[in-house]
């Protein structure tokens, strides 16, 4: 991953501010909101979502429907490809959640199917308990003693799960059933609370139903500039009167809802798209493809400015060259017009500060990366032209487009001019293995795996430096965060307050340090846990501080354990990964994942990874 992100502000005349923020609020965002509904009534929808994906090609074909359509015309064509892109994208990233949920609701479901009395298993199984017993004894022994038990009791649920589904034996099922309620152990006594069961099993039906509505209800709506939809709950809940208590929460939390104030952006996927130029002031212009007779500048800091520089530049060799260059090797990839609210009561091009964002590939700074990026490029067109030109009978457009191919191939012999920086090289026999837990948020060490020897150490603190102040500010603000969203959830509001900037400058901070941790040790990779591990491992930590702070007290433990969860740093394990990949990528080391164990201090949590990861480059 070689990819960044980088914002600047774009200036312009108020004339080219109100034609663009018309163009998006008026014309763009309603044309994103329809695509939005029509997909979610198209009768093949339901087939979509027990489907978890849209079929390639539906969104086009509603997207070209509305071509025509008054509403949505005098947009330029990339606009138009830019409303159903953000369409798509958005119902790919609600059907990725609506599958997370089903898999809770089934993984829910399947424990309700099991919470029964000891009367209920009885009858199901026809034995009385005292065989249930002997049976689910027998079944902890064999887990026990099999060669791939770890000692979690997590492991064990997963696998009392699994044989639960996969046994039709009525008495299995019931001591496996038995020792799920009964939290993987044989109680002393037989005696057994009817009531408390049923209580809890009240409890569980009631997150069934939960879940059952946000399956249901939860369609992306699109935003909302002009408050219609809120004027339209307001007006259905003074006229009427609410069905019932789903009705009128969902009535309330429309009507609390924060207000939608920025259109869609406007992404634009293409790199020459932008039309580059230099202003007689000396900065840095461009036009925007569709509306190019407007004329926007460049707004950015030192940092960013060479990043501009190189878009000038690669768009001016391109011209100079006649188009004899290649953009698959423009430093910029992709771009989004972005929209910013300010608190001030004006117009709203002049109450929004307009922003581009655009995606580079890293790489593409030097030579030596440019060239891996040609390789790769050239490696995928030949193995596209190999296929067009197996085609028997081509048609007129699939001749031009293996032309275009061709050319391709011919341009990427043109480089662009690009400073030299050697390539980092690191040992494939050093790797930096990060683990996570509570004990330390962070921990990196460097570990020579061909004589298992750690070369060096370093904490959560000794990562940040300077900087560990802001860790701290980060956990006291997530502990503030956790209370307003309890309010908001009380009040019936759905928002979520966040601090995530905080959060992001952090990840690139612990980004920066293990990257440059490597380089300082030549490490070849770096190691990271696979994240399903990672909550294992804290797991694990929380029942031994129970185990050990409440001794011979399950309950107790219980409790303990749940407020240690409340009351914990909520880290984003995966942005955090993701973060690491980038810096990493942009400095050419690779990743590795290896396996956490549960159950081990940092540092042979983290010597365990790297290993792990090391064993696996054979398998």
């Amino acid at each position: 991953m070689s990819q960044i992100t980088i914002q600047c502000r774009l200036f312009a005349d108020e004339t080219a501010r109100q034609y663009l923020w018309e163009l998006m609020s008026d014309i763009n965002t309603p044309l994103v909101n329809e695509l939005l509904r029509l997909v979610a009534l198209h009768p093949d929808f339901l087939t979509w979502r027990s489907n978890g994906r849209l079929p390639n090609g539906e969104v086009t074909k509603l997207a070209k429907t509305l071509k025509t359509d008054p509403r949505f015309s005098n947009q330029p064509a990339k606009f138009y490809i830019s409303a159903e892109k953000t369409a798509l994208y958005t119902f790919k990233s609600w059907l990725a959640i609506q599958k997370r949920t089903q898999h809770k609701l089934e993984k829910k479901l399947s424990w309700l199917r099991m919470l029964r009395t000891d009367e209920e298993s009885i009858a199901d199984c026809g034995q009385d308990l005292e065989q249930i017993r002997n049976k689910a004894q027998a079944l902890l022994l064999h887990y026990q003693s099999s060669e791939d038990f770890a000692e979690s009791d997590r492991n064990l649920r997963t696998n009392l799960y699994q044989d639960y589904d996969l046994t039709d034996n009525a008495l299995t099922r019931s001591a496996i059933a038995y020792l799920l309620r009964n939290r993987c152990e044989i109680p002393s006594t037989t005696d057994e609370d009817p009531q408390k069961l049923l209580k809890y099993r009240s409890k569980i039906e009631n997150q069934v139903k939960r879940l059952t509505q946000q399956l249901e209800n939860r369609l992306p709506q699109g935003r909302d500039l002009t408050g219609e939809r809120i004027l339209t709950t307001l007006e259905s809940a003074t006229k009427n009167v609410p069905i019932d208590n789903a009705e009128a929460s969902r009535w309330q939390s429309q009507l609390l809802e924060r207000p939608d104030l920025v259109p869609f952006p406007i992404t634009l996927e293409s790199n020459m798209d932008l039309m580059w130029f230099l202003t007689p002031a000396g900065k840095i212009g461009l036009h925007i493809g569709g509306i190019s007779e407007h004329e926007f500048t460049i707004g950015c800091g030192q940092r960013q400015l060479h990043y501009f520089q190189r878009f000038l530049s690669d768009y001016q060799t391109m011209l100079a060259s006649k188009k004899q260059h290649t953009s698959s090797l423009f430093l910029l990839r992709s771009v989004k017009l972005i929209w910013v609210p300010i608190d001030e009561k004006r117009k709203p091009w002049n109450v929004h500060l307009l922003y581009l964002s655009c995606t580079l590939d890293t790489r593409l700074l030097t030579n030596e990366g440019t060239e891996l990026v040609k390789q790769e490029v050239a490696a995928g067109t030949a193995k596209m032209l190999v296929a067009m030109r197996k085609k028997p009978a081509r048609t007129d457009t699939q001749d031009n487009y293996v032309k275009r191919l061709e050319s391709t191939l011919n341009k990427l012999e043109r480089p662009f001019d690009r400073p030299s920086k050697p390539v980092y090289r690191g040992q494939s026999n050093i790797i930096v293995a990060v683990s996570i837990g509570l004990q330390s948020s962070l921990t990196a060490i460097a570990v020579d795996v061909i004589s298992q020897q750690v070369l060096t150490y370093r904490s959560t603190r000794q990562l940040l430096g300077d900087n560990y102040l802001l860790f701290n500010r980060q956990k006291n603000l997530q502990k503030q965060q956790r209370h307003l969203n309890h309010k908001a959830q009380k009040q019936g509001q759905s928002r979520q307050f966040s601090n995530s900037e905080l959060g992001n400058h952090l990840d690139r901070l612990f980004a920066k340090a293990i990257v440059e941790l490597a380089q300082n040790y030549g490490a070849g990779s770096i190691a990271l846990p696979k994240l399903a591990q990672i909550n294992l491992s804290i797991q694990s930590e929380i029942d031994t501080m129970a185990q050990q702070k409440i001794p011979d007290c399950k309950k107790g433990q219980k409790m303990y354990a749940k407020q240690v969860r409340i009351n914990l740093h909520s880290w984003s394990y995966g942005r955090l990964s993701a973060a690491i990949l980038n810096k990493a990528g942009q400095s050419g080391i690779t990743i590795e994942y290896g396996d956490q164990p549960p159950r081990a201090s940092p540092s042979e949590q983290a010597r365990e990874i790297a290993l792990s990861a090391y064993a696996n480059r054979s398998t």
